[in-house]
């Protein structure tokens, strides 16, 4: 039997927990609701002023911002760290963060309002460990070219055989460089918009529609190669620029990591994405 001085402790730290649990939920509900969960912080504080120390340290240790910083962190120690965003995806959305060397995930097209209560704190985790450990295991490190510089690369490059891609084997100069395995194709089939079909036998699947003109290739900073695939017509009535597809692949993983686009080419995901 505990004895009588106890009691209240026991009943005062009874109660410290309730009020902490009680608290957490309320901020979890509150980073629901859109734009209301600015009040967030209210709760935390509104503790602190009437001395609930405990409760209000572990309502904010629970807090949908502070697991979103740690798993921030614990994504960047696996290599799995992307920045945080809001919006409808376009051509370049997914390329690798020139700086952090990370990609990059959305919420979608429409905003709630409390995209900062998760977004933000992931965003910071992401920055702040790339600041102090450099970036990610698993990141493209070299060189990356800008768009100007990308599609300056392949402006007049050589014209590579659309065989040659499929079979992630391209010779540029005096050098082949080889793609990841399926990369090529998946190229050709989704930024070359029904240059390649996969369902066709042998060398019927890669037959290049004459009127688009052949594919381009070029090493840059011999750190990466730059494809230029057409995507339309090289007279398109009305376009005074063909729609291409310029991915830009990693020398060492045969992996694109940025997509550029010429004209009127676009899409929401990457034809082949960076990681596997």
């Amino acid at each position: 039997m505990s004895p009588p001085a106890a009691i209240p402790i026991v009943r005062r730290r009874s109660r410290d927990v309730a009020i902490a649990a009680a608290a957490t939920v309320a901020v979890w509900v509150l980073a629901l609701l859109g734009p209301v969960s600015i009040l967030v912080p209210v709760i935390p504080v509104g503790l602190l002023v009437r001395g609930r120390w405990r409760a209000a340290g572990l309502c904010v240790l629970l807090s949908p911002p502070v697991l979103a910083f740690g798993l921030g962190v614990a994504n960047y120690c696996r290599g799995a760290a992307r920045l945080a965003e809001a919006g409808l995806p376009g051509t370049t959305f997914h390329n690798l963060d020139p700086d952090l060397r990370c990609g990059r995930a959305t919420s979608g097209c429409l905003v709630s309002g409390n995209e900062w209560v998760t977004q933000w704190p992931n965003n910071l985790a992401v920055s702040a460990m790339t600041g102090l450990f450099g970036p990610q295991r698993g990141a493209y490190t070299g060189p990356y070219p800008t768009e100007e510089e990308a599609l300056a690369a392949v402006a007049g490059a050589p014209a590579v055989p659309v065989s040659h891609v499929v079979a992630d084997a391209i010779g540029v100069g005096d050098r082949t460089v080889r793609l990841d395995a399926g990369v090529g194709a998946g190229l050709l089939a989704g930024a070359g918009r029904g240059c390649y079909d996969p369902s066709l036998p042998g060398e019927a699947a890669a037959v290049f529609p004459e009127e688009t003109g052949p594919i381009r290739a070029a090493v840059w900073k011999d750190a990466c190669l730059v494809l230029r695939i057409p995507a339309g017509a090289m007279q398109e009535p009305g376009e005074p620029v063909q729609a291409a597809c310029v991915a830009v692949c990693d020398l060492t993983t045969g992996r694109p990591f940025a997509y550029y686009a010429e004209g009127r080419y676009y899409h929401r995901f990457p034809p082949v994405p960076w990681r596997r």
